[in-house]
C-alpha cells in the first residue's frame, strides 16, 4: 500500500479559500449566527488557522467586507449619499451575486454591535 505525501501547504490559497467561505457564511446568515468553526469545517482547516491569519472574528469580517467584489464601491463617497448609491446599485446596476454580496452581508449583520462598527469603519 503506497502512502499519500501530506497536501502541500499554500497559505495564499487558503487565506483565499477561508475568505471565499467566510463570504457565503456572512452572506447567507447573520454575523452573530457565523462561527469560526463553521468557516473551518467549510474550508477544511482547524479555526485556529483562522485566528492565525486574520486575528478575530471581527477582523475577519471587515476583510471580507473589504473584498467583496464591487463592495468598496458602495463605501466610497460620503455618508449622506449612502441611501442613493445603495438605491442606484439595487435598481440601475446589472443583478450579479457577487456585485450584491457586500450589501447582503450588511444587511444581515446590520443587528449585531460588532459587525455595525467594521461596517462604519
Amino acid at each position: 500500500m503506497l502512502c499519500s505525501s501530506p497536501r502541500p501547504r499554500n497559505a495564499a490559497a487558503t487565506r483565499g479559500a477561508i475568505l471565499d467561505a467566510a463570504r457565503a457564511r456572512f452572506a447567507a446568515e447573520s454575523y452573530d449566527d457565523v462561527g469560526m468553526r463553521d468557516i473551518a469545517r467549510d474550508v477544511g482547516v482547524d479555526a485556529a488557522l483562522i485566528s492565525r491569519y486574520f486575528g478575530s472574528k471581527e477582523e475577519l469580517f471587515a476583510t471580507v467586507l473589504d473584498n467583496c467584489p464591487d463592495g468598496g464601491e458602495l463605501m466610497q463617497g460620503d455618508r449622506s449619499d449612502f441611501g442613493r448609491r445603495v438605491a442606484h446599485h439595487i435598481v440601475f446596476e446589472p443583478k450579479r451575486a457577487e456585485k450584491m454580496q457586500a450589501l447582503s452581508i450588511m444587511l444581515r449583520s446590520v443587528g449585531s454591535a460588532k459587525a455595525s462598527e467594521a461596517v462604519r469603519r
